[in-house]
């Protein structure tokens, strides 16, 4: 195995740790600051957080700043939910930009085929 394939792998393996880490966190987080303010572990899903109409990428930079801006209970467990999602795709990108990088035109083009069909997803829910 080359070293190149090697610092992917461990670029890779960093991404999807630190990002399930982190949301777990946040999600916990939110439950337990929950838990504290009513004594339930119970949230209420506010018209806010849906979004049936609207692109994953729209409701991310729609309720971006209200994540961070009002750390609410729900906002919190918003956030590592939306870093959950995330960390797929920025596991894809690294792979890609790996790919290019390397010249490997055919592992570059089945992981933008990959990106291509995450994106649209995301895009379209």
């Amino acid at each position: 195995m080359s070293d190149d394939l090697k610092r992917l792998e461990t670029a890779i393996s960093w991404i999807l740790k630190i990002g399930v880490v982190s949301s777990g966190i946040l999600a916990a987080s939110g439950l337990i600051l929950a838990y504290l303010q009513t004594g339930s572990a119970n949230l209420t899903l506010s018209p806010q957080w849906q979004v049936p109409t609207r692109s994953f990428f729209s409701f991310v930079f729609e309720a971006g700043p209200s994540l961070t801006s009002n750390p609410s209970p729900m906002n919190i467990v918003a956030l590592g939910i939306v870093l959950l999602m995330l960390t797929p795709y920025t596991r894809v990108v690294a792979s890609v930009i790996y790919f290019g990088k390397v010249r490997d035109v055919k592992y570059l083009c089945i992981t933008l085929l990959v990106l291509i069909i995450i994106t649209s997803s995301l895009l379209w829910l």
